[in-house]
């Protein structure tokens, strides 16, 4: 049984992120929709506009005050919204807002039906936050309508300068009467956040502009030569880096500052914006002659050639206009290393012995004090001596093999009172035991620590330093106990996160998945990132091509290998950066899923995986070309659920807080739409079954018995003519 909860008919909306076309394999053309991402240019404010705006430029108030003549709408107490006379860019003053969850100014202007306007406004902004200009409509009572018919303008995420952001529309012509110029600030964290708004005009009948893009529609590989280019282009802050991510990786081992400075030249002609060192991931050779080192370790200098050359490399990097992050290793040690200290490694929970190796690596223990000082102590050296813009750290948690060395087990019971069983004991894997879970949680706090402290070093001595992390498997079942992660933490701990892809699926259930993946990934992160990256493993261009355009419709970019093949592909995103920096997806239905609920309840046997459940739903709406994005256990912990989205699809998320249970609530109660299937909301949020659903009032029905009447049998769901496999084991049968 489907159950869907209609507060109001979400509204169709056509795909927020624009849409990118091949023509003979070489041709691109880029094609917006109604959501106008028009970001930021640096021109100047025509001299001789017509300003429906009076006060444009906050220039008749006083600082510290309200502005006059607009209205302030704001979401919670926090933060400050006030006339600042420190900064501005058509006068000395402007409007500063700071450490707002969500603000929206407005300011109405009486309107022509049918006419044409043109809406500016400069901003400048510090920190983080998301903002935006939004042209609303009302009619002549001064009601909003047509709101699928608004128009955003948003300005690119950059620290720094002032930027502008701007949009021609033309008023509807059914029933409007009045339009509403909106800028809006969302998501800052503090007070260091900051907007500032300024020189804001409406035009009527504005005179042509001319496109920002070349006069050709078409846009043919390759771009514009090497040589086109200027390095101070690149010269960019670590936000702007980011929201325009080019990447490549440079591996190295002894090498001269000649030799780094040709290939950063060429890295930076090419149209690479960051460069991520590879080859020098392990910290831990002390001497030239050694064992034999495998995996990610081959290749690897004593620590002391390593620093001395990763600091060439970084600046060469930084003559160029590069940003330069190491990528590195964290508890992943050698062979011999794990024979030389066999206290600091970890010991297998199942059975007590050192913990075999995953995927050839070998891992010592963070939560042993002597690996932990020692790892930390030599990071804070590297990034001290060469200079680093931030870090890639991998391995920063053991795999498959869960950690019981004495001092996880010393650990464990200073922090929850429990003793961790001796081997052989039959608690792990069994979520029916309350111990099991609160080790599946502790295990991931104490991995979210040690990227703390790899924070904290690195701002030591690079405050603006940026940490990327990327996740390989964010849907997974059993992520937290074989990977003691989970991408919520990956998106709180890393500034920027990506997803690690390989293609072992057949190619028809590959294509729609690798889209769901990169949603998810959007969703897990979007509070706090406006980008992603994605690292493949294809050799082929057409793959690698195909999977470039995919990526660019999700607003994510690609983790690249030192691959000239590519160059027309960076060059292109480098000249359309201003159409791809910052993109945020308008689509207003949601698919839920919670890597709680993956994790702490389980699943019966026969069902349909949680996981596989949730591919289901987005392949099904991607096939119906229904434009949707991904929520995830954050995005239900926070009030104001319906700014965020009109539908939400639930299948089977089991698990529920009461808190999360009531602003889902109050979602329908806004008005919008809620479709669930199966257990929703049947547990609690440690994985505790309900004697009945906690949202049962809003169900208009009560939990019985989930009985499974027929086995190994499937029902087709049609939706927009694209047929959907379940099983009925994923539907609550009732009796």
């Amino acid at each position: 049984m489907l159950r869907r909860l209609c507060g109001k008919t979400a509204g169709a909306v056509r795909d927020a992120w624009g849409a990118m076309r091949m023509k003979k394999c070489k041709a691109l053309s880029f094609l917006s929709g109604i959501i106008l991402f028009i970001t930021a240019s640096m021109h100047q404010v025509d001299a001789e506009i017509v300003n429906y705006i009076t006060n444009d430029s906050f220039e008749e108030d006083a600082a510290g005050s309200e502005p006059s003549g607009w209205i302030l709408w704001k979401e919670g107490a926090e933060g400050n919204c006030r006339v600042d006379d420190s900064t501005g860019f058509k006068s000395a003053q402007a409007l500063c807002i700071a450490g707002v969850s969500n603000v929206v100014y407005q300011y109405t202007i009486d309107v022509e039906p049918g006419a044409k306007y043109l809406v500016e406004a400069y901003c400048r902004q510090k920190g983080g936050g998301k903002t935006q200009m939004d042209v609303r409509w009302k009619n002549a009572e001064g009601k909003w309508t047509l709101g699928e018919l608004k128009v955003i303008a948003a300005f690119k995420p950059f620290d720094g300068p002032w930027r502008k952001a701007s949009a021609r529309v033309t008023v509807p012509t059914n029933g409007v009467s009045k339009m509403t110029v909106c800028p809006i600030v969302k998501e800052q964290l503090s007070t260091d956040d900051r907007v500032w708004f300024d020189a804001i005009s409406v035009q009527k009948n504005p005179p042509s502009i001319p496109n920002q893009l070349p006069k050709e529609t078409t846009y043919i590989l390759p771009l514009p030569q090497p040589e086109t280019i200027s390095a101070g282009t690149f010269d960019l802050s670590q936000r702007e880096v980011l929201s325009t991510l080019r990447l490549s990786t440079f591996r190295y081992k002894n090498i001269s500052a000649d030799d780094a400075e040709k290939k950063m030249k060429e890295m930076r002609d090419f149209g690479y914006n960051a460069i991520l060192t590879e080859g020098q991931r392990y910290l831990f050779v002390d001497k030239a002659e050694h064992p034999p080192l495998g995996g990610i370790q081959i290749g690897s200098l004593p620590f002391s050639e390593n620093v001395r050359n990763t600091k060439i490399v970084v600046a060469a990097c930084h003559k160029y206009g590069l940003k330069a992050y190491l990528h590195l290793t964290g508890n992943s040690v050698a062979d011999y290393f794990a024979a030389e200290h066999p206290d600091w490694m970890t010991v297998s929970l199942k059975t007590g012995k050192q913990a075999k190796p995953v995927f050839t690596l070998l891992f010592a223990c963070f939560n042993n004090e002597k690996f932990a000082e020692e790892y930390f102590r030599r990071l804070d050296f590297l990034i001290k001596e060469s200079g680093t813009d931030g870090l890639m750290v991998d391995e920063t948690s053991t795999m498959i093999d869960a950690c019981g060395c004495p001092s996880c087990r010393k650990l464990f019971k200073k922090d929850t009172g429990f003793d961790l069983p001796e081997p052989g004991a039959l608690w792990l894997d069994d979520l029916d035991s309350l111990l099991y879970k609160r080790f599946l949680a502790w295990r991931i706090q104490q991995y979210k620590q040690v990227l703390q402290k790899i924070r904290e070093i690195l701002t030591k001595h690079k405050p603006d330093g940026i940490i990327l992390g990327y996740y390989a498997m964010p849907y997974y079942e059993k992520a937290w106990a074989d990977h003691g992660m989970s991408i919520e933490m990956a998106a709180e701990c890393n500034d920027i996160v990506g997803w690690e892809i390989n293609k072992k699926e057949p190619t028809h259930r590959y294509w729609p998945n690798f889209l769901a993946n990169l949603k998810l990934i959007r969703g897990a992160s979007d509070y706090k990132s406006d980008s992603i990256f994605f690292i493949d493993y294809f050799k082929s261009y057409e793959e690698r091509y195909y999977v470039w355009l995919l990526g660019l419709s999700q607003g994510s970019y690609q983790y690249r290998r030192d691959q000239p093949a590519d160059m027309p592909l960076v060059q292109w995103e480098m000249n359309h950066e201003v159409f791809l920096a910052g993109l945020r997806s308008a689509a207003d239905t949601a698919v839920f899923i919670s890597g709680r609920n993956n994790n702490l309840i389980k699943n019966p046997s026969g069902s349909i995986n949680r996981q596989n459940s949730f591919f289901a739903v987005c392949n099904t709406l991607t096939m119906a070309r229904i434009p949707h994005k991904v929520l995830t256990d954050k995005d239900t912990q926070a009030p104001g659920l319906f700014n965020k989205t009109k539908t939400i699809i639930m299948m089977n998320s089991g698990l529920l807080s009461d808190s999360e249970a009531e602003i889902i609530r109050q979602f329908v109660n806004d008005g919008g739409t809620l479709i669930s299937s199966a257990e929703t909301s049947l547990y609690d949020e440690n994985g505790n079954k309900r004697s009945n659903f906690a949202l049962a009032d809003l169900f208009g029905c009560s939990y019985i018995v989930f009985e499974r009447k027929v086995k190994k049998s499937f029902i087709f769901l049609q939706i927009h003519a694209v047929s959907l496999l379940f099983s009925f084991e994923d539907f609550l049968l009732l009796r």
